[in-house]
């Protein structure tokens, strides 16, 4: 295998193992954030307002369906390990796993460069819910920056005491076990 057939391989790899953490949230994060934008914008509310509530939505959503996505999977990993799990363990375990992931993008995110963004995304295309979306799209460019860099940080250091240990699933060629 040539070095360029590796490394397309190994990309393709990750990009799946990307796409299957973080797409499902990222649809319902989207999908929060257009709709919020597009009702605040109907009853007459002021752009800023608009790009704010839509930053809250996206962020509640993503995280929403994050959070649950990590609990499951730890859940199921401790049943089948026979360890009983206690609920507030799992919520800290969950809680610590996405601050040390997301933590240092998210602040930056969800406090300048996303609202800035679906903000600006409307005020320059005149459509509220295509503009919302391109201003994500364009904060998620930024924000992905910094959480794959600190997933894949993460994920490296592995082991049980990881941050992210676990939670990433197989690569993308290898079978999940439900």
């Amino acid at each position: 295998m040539s070095p360029l057939t590796a490394a397309a391989r190994r990309l393709t790899i990750r990009l799946g193992r990307w796409a299957a953490r973080y797409l499902p949230s990222e649809v319902v994060g989207a999908a929060a954030a257009v709709a919020t934008a597009t009702a605040f914008a109907a009853a007459g509310h002021a752009a800023v307002a608009a790009a704010v509530a839509a930053t809250v939505a996206e962020v509640i959503g993503f995280y929403g369906v994050m959070a649950l996505r990590l609990w499951r999977r730890q859940r199921r990993q401790r049943d089948a390990d026979g360890r009983p799990d206690r609920a507030g363990r799992a919520a800290a375990r969950v809680a610590r796993q996405l601050l040390a992931e997301f933590g240092l993008a998210e602040v930056a995110d969800s406090v300048l460069i996303r609202p800035a963004a679906m903000l600006a995304g409307p005020l320059l295309t005149g459509a509220t819910a295509g503009g919302t979306l391109l201003g994500k799209l364009l904060a998620d460019l930024v924000f992905y920056t910094v959480v794959i860099l600190s997933y894949e940080r993460l994920r490296r250091a592995g082991g049980e005491g990881s941050p992210v240990a676990g939670v990433a699933g197989p690569p993308p060629e290898v079978p999940h076990a439900q």
